[in-house]
């Protein structure tokens, strides 16, 4: 994220929990709570003009040395699971592009790692 905002000049992050399976608890933990069973991150940018997108879920279980490109998803998958309306203030038609957008080339650099 750091190299991606030092060559950008405006970049948007979103993330949050999925609860798609019961985890277990938090070993040792004195309080009722809930383990999400994995997050998704939505990267906005524009870039010469358009607006390029990235998108991920990743399960609990991922392992943290696996690549982040192998989760890539559209934003319209992270809508699906998670229950909720991204980019909801743009115009149908542009927010039905973005968001159906598949991962793109120019993000390549950032996220092969």
């Amino acid at each position: 994220m750091r190299e991606l905002v030092n060559n950008c000049h405006e970049v948007y992050v979103m993330t949050g929990p999925l609860y798609e399976r019961q985890m277990p608890p938090l070993p040792k933990s004195d309080e009722l709570h809930q383990v999400p069973s994995g997050y998704w991150k939505i990267i906005c940018l524009e870039q010469s003009g358009d607006i390029e997108v990235a998108a991920f879920i990743f399960d609990q279980e991922t392992p943290r040395r696996e690549k982040v490109i192998d989760h890539s998803v559209t934003i319209n998958e992270v809508e699906e699971r998670s229950g909720l309306d991204f980019l909801w203030l743009l115009d149908d038609d542009m927010e039905e592009a973005i968001e159906s957008q598949e991962y793109t080339d120019f993000l390549n650099a950032y996220f092969m790692d």
